[in-house]
């Protein structure tokens, strides 16, 4: 079903949700990285994405108010 959060629509499949799933979806976080795998070694991971992960590489994880 969908419902409006912070003005925009959201799908979500729970009949209820709780304030960590409410707040999960609000803040979403920002997520970066450097020192990665040689094909792209610094870049963003957005949702339902993913990195390889190689040695020593750095990732920073930060909350945004982005719904």
């Amino acid at each position: 079903m969908k419902i409006i959060l912070n003005g925009q629509e959201v799908e979500v499949s729970e009949r209820v949700l709780s304030y960590a799933q409410i707040t999960a979806m609000v803040y979403q976080p920002t997520i970066t990285y450097a020192r990665g795998p040689k094909s792209k070694p610094e870049g963003i991971i957005h949702r339902d994405m993913g990195v390889k992960v190689v040695e020593g590489m750095i990732i920073d994880c930060m909350r945004t108010g982005n719904a």
